[in-house]
Formats: C-alpha cells, structure tokens, sequence
C-alpha cells in the first residue's frame, strides 16, 4: 500500500517512528509530510520512507499562502494516489478539517491519532473531522472505551514506543533517587497535574523527582497556577521543569535514567 503520514503541527514527532516502523514490517510505501520544525527531528530516519516533504501552516504564515500551500497539499494526496492517508495529529486545525472534507474518503482510507479524547465530544472542529474520519488511534488501551454520544467512532491502540538510537548525552542521577518522567508539555486538558502535585506533597521525599519531558508556557495561566502550588507546597526541588525545546538526545537521555514513565 502507498501510505501518506502526516503531521502539520510542530508536536508529537514521538509517534511517527513507531508508526513508520509498523507499517514498514508489511512493505508500504511511505510518504512523511511534516511541519518544517519536524524535519531535523526525524531526521534520524527518513531512509525508512520513500518521499518527505515539508508544509508550513503556521497561523504567522500569510492566509493566501496558506491557501495556495493547502491546494498544493491537497492536489499532491490526490495525484499520487494514496491508498491510506494516517494523520499523526488528527485535531483541530483547519488544513485537516479541509483536507477530510476534499479528499474523496471511498477512493482514500483515512485514519488518525487523537492525543485528547474530550475533543471528540466537546470541540466543534473536532467534530467537523469525525464527520468523515470514524477511525482514530490512541497510544493506551486504557483510553479504548469513553463514551462519544453516539458518533459512531472507533478507536484502535498503538504504543509508539519504540525509537531510533540517537546519541546518548550524560544525565547525572543521584544514587538512590527515583525518577518519574511525565513526556509531553504540561497541559491540564491532558493530565491531572494535581494528582501529581498533592503526591508530590504527600510523599515528602527528597529523592523523587517528577520529570515534566516538555516545554513549559509560562506565560499560560493555569502553568502559572502550577509554579505557585509548588512554591507553597515547599516541593519545588522533587519537580523537573524545561523552558525551551528539548531535542531528541536530551529526550531519551532522560527516558532511559527514568525508573517509571507515566
């Protein structure tokens, strides 16, 4: 099969190699198209598809460009007949809505990851996709059985867990330490940070620390509301935090001295 993987956000690059490796173990032909910022990230296997090729619809990007460019997209799924179109982050941008809609949906296959299940219920736009895209993955089997006020989806797992080697950097970790590593940026739409935080408070040990694997948007008022629990809790020192872009080797540099990923 001749399979499109997309991602026009500058997120959730973890998810692609596993996919692309899946996929490869039945001998498809892959195309990745990606957000520019994606392209030095996956670098480390683009041998493993056919064909790259990068799309910029950045809401800084001019709107007439971003029409032109999302013709451009859509002409190209259109003209190299794709059997399958997977849509890495199937969520509520506007280039996705318009491309499930124009896309000829008996002729193409479409399917996508949703990294958060209220959006199907709770978000217009989402809803605009799951009008023609029934089929999402999700990346736990925990996350298999929600109700979706009969919209008639289905939801099938995957574990991207697997990546490619990159070059290990050294992490001093403290002997006896226990590390906790929470991957992606602190998003309360996704996680109950709270539970976290009062844990945190309860345990009363020095030695865990909670890696939050992720930039942090200060400047977003409920990570502001975050920073304030951990002062006033006095655990500031069992927390992780980065401000700025974590590259793949600092990543899993951190995963692998993790003694437990949630």
């Amino acid at each position: 099969m001749k399979i499109a993987l997309i991602e026009l956000t500058k997120s959730h690059e973890e998810c692609i190699y596993s996919q692309i490796k899946f996929l490869k173990e039945d001998s498809n032909k892959i195309h990745l198209i990606i957000h520019p910022n994606l392209e030095n990230q996956t670098k480390a296997y683009h041998n493993m598809v056919s064909k790259i090729r990068i799309f910029n619809f950045d809401s800084s990007v001019f709107f007439i460009k971003r029409i032109i460019k999302l013709f451009k997209l859509y002409s190209y799924l259109k003209n190299q007949n794709f059997d399958t179109i997977i849509y890495n982050s199937a969520s509520s941008k506007k280039e996705i809505i318009a491309l499930n809609f124009l896309l000829p949906q008996k002729k193409i296959k479409s399917f996508g990851t949703i990294h958060n299940l209220k959006k199907i219920n709770n978000s217009f736009s989402q809803k605009l996709i799951s009008k023609n895209l029934k089929k999402y993955f999700v990346i736990n089997d925990h996350l298999l059985s929600p109700s979706f006020n009969n919209l008639n989806i289905k939801l099938h797992s995957y574990y991207p867990i697997f990546f490619p080697n990159f070059s290990p950097i050294e992490i001093v970790k403290e002997k006896d330490s226990t590390w906790i590593c929470i991957p992606g940026e602190l998003d309360y739409n996704r996680r109950d940070y709270d539970l976290i935080l009062n844990a945190a408070s309860a345990l009363n040990n020095k030695k865990i620390l909670f890696i939050i694997l992720g930039k942090v948007n200060k400047s977003n008022p409920k990570v502001q509301d975050f920073f304030k629990t951990l002062s006033n809790k006095k655990i500031e020192n069992n927390f992780l935090l980065f401000d700025s872009f974590i590259d793949n080797n600092t990543f899993h540099a951190y995963l692998k001295k993790s003694d437990y990923i949630c």
